[in-house]
């Protein structure tokens, strides 16, 4: 990449990483809990690569920045988002198909 722009060079990182994510299978008729582990563990891993891409983005203002830049705003912020809410919500599926299966 010949580009110097780094808000370029965050999106080729996160372009990159969400390529290379593997992806769950589909979540057959009868689901297993664990195919709902898998979509859960998917959306953290997703989280995560977009956590790096806005990472990236936040040091890029920080640094430009002639005002303090509270650094914590853009850590884990789709993390934060996510975990205990739609991951909670996968794992809660998990359950009750566990419960309705014994």
């Amino acid at each position: 990449m010949s580009t110097r722009n780094p808000f370029e060079i965050a999106r080729a990182h996160l372009i990159r990483r969400l390529v290379e994510i593997d992806v769950p299978k589909p979540l057959p008729i009868r689901p297993h809990s664990s195919c709902f582990t898998a979509v859960g563990e998917h959306i953290r891993d997703m989280a995560i690569i977009f956590d790096e891409w806005l990472s990236m983005v936040g040091e890029e203002v920080a640094d430009n920045s002639h005002n303090p830049v509270d650094m914590r705003l853009f850590r884990e912020a789709f993390l934060g988002a996510v975990d205990g809410n739609a991951i909670y919500e996968t794992q809660c599926a998990g359950l009750v198909r566990d419960r309705e299966v014994a």
